[in-house]
């Protein structure tokens, strides 16, 4: 059929990651004993044939393609995983009601704000910062939950020394770990300026003061040199 492909470990890089660059993917993980595969399976292949040109059903035995399988964490089949620009963005595990099926296979189009966050992408790749910025601004608008626009606003303002603001985005996102990250740094960054050559003599006077140890640590930190500090 049209759309609907068999794959194996040794293709799916081709068939499923690289092919979903061009156009969404949607990979059905099953086995030729499991019943309720063998349910899901015509229901995905119809449905899928009413989104011609739109994506693909990629088709993968389990049990005959096992390194794939494991790559993905594959604990309970059928399963079924979204992929596009080679990552999976979204995913079920069992039988699903046909409507709720329809509702996943309407998602496998970027949504506004994502075609969005692309052209943000593509802005900051060409160095057209602010035009990058107001991209990932007007997804936002889109999606006020859009956690990517959020982080990739904070970043930019980060970048164009904009502490304040850099936080207020950031810190929105703060259970990912690079917010957490650019938070710190953002903390250090906004202590008061130290004299490090000063604080160097006061420990060779008092190699004890542990004061001027954290002080010199918090400079180094500023400077983003973990090492030293």
């Amino acid at each position: 059929m049209p759309g609907i492909v068999e794959v194996t470990d040794k293709d799916f890089r081709e068939k499923v990651i690289e092919k979903s660059q061009e156009i969404p993917v949607v990979v059905d993980f099953w086995a030729p004993w499991c019943q309720p595969c063998l349910v899901l399976g015509p229901v995905l292949e119809h449905l899928v044939e009413q989104h011609k040109n739109k994506l693909i059903l990629a088709k993968i035995n389990v049990q005959a393609n096992q390194s794939v399988a494991s790559q993905f964490g594959i604990r309970g089949i059928p399963a079924v995983k979204m992929f596009r620009d080679g990552e999976v963005v979204n995913e079920f595990t069992g039988l699903l009601p046909e409507e709720k099926i329809k509702e996943f296979l309407e998602k496998a189009q970027p949504s506004e704000a994502e075609n969005l966050i692309k052209q943000g992408d593509e802005y900051l790749k060409n160095k057209s910062i602010d035009m990058a910025l107001e991209a990932y601004e007007n997804a936002l608008e889109k999606e006020s939950a859009n956690e990517i626009a959020r982080y990739k606003i904070g970043l930019i303002f980060f970048y164009k020394k904009d502490f304040e603001q850099s936080k207020k985005h950031l810190k929105v996102v703060n259970h990912l770990e690079n917010a957490k990250r650019f938070l710190s740094i953002i903390y250090f960054k906004q202590l008061p300026v130290r004299d490090i050559d000063e604080l160097k003599q006061k420990l060779k006077v008092n190699p004890q003061d542990m004061e001027s140890h954290l002080k010199l640590a918090e400079e180094y930190a500023k400077n983003e040199n973990y090492r030293m500090a």
